[in-house]
């Protein structure tokens, strides 16, 4: 079976949760964490990966910025954005991101979000 290739950027702890969920599915494969956003659009650009999951938490920037930016790095990939309030929900719909999901519902709500968004995205880019 082919694997979801996963690349994460947040906080050391909120990385540490979602390494935890994606690494407990078999279908995902979680190729680097990173907290710095420079750093992973990097990393975006070189690993090509079906999916990034990031907070805008660990970010200086607007949502908006981050998500365009990240989308630049890796075209075919499909990004989840993690906002820490409910009240930046009409931020996170502006946002760019092919899903936004709030801290709060995090656990029950990523692997769901993920899968249907890898689903999706049987088109990505390969990696070379």
């Amino acid at each position: 079976m082919r694997k979801i290739r996963v690349l994460i950027g947040s906080t050391p702890a909120l990385s540490t949760l979602l390494r935890y969920l994606f690494d407990s599915r078999p279908e995902f494969d979680v190729v680097g964490c990173y907290s710095r956003a420079q750093d992973l659009e990097n990393a975006a650009a070189r690993e090509l990966p079906e999916l990034i999951v990031a907070s805008v938490k660990p970010v200086t920037t607007t949502a908006g910025s981050v998500a365009a930016s990240i989308k630049r790095s890796s075209p075919g990939s499909k990004l989840i954005l993690i906002f820490p309030f409910r009240d930046l929900i009409g931020l996170a719909r502006k946002s760019g991101a092919d899903a936004c999901l709030v801290q709060e519902n995090l656990v029950p709500s990523l692997i769901p979000a993920a899968r249907g968004l890898s689903a999706r995205n049987r088109t990505a880019t390969p990696r070379k």
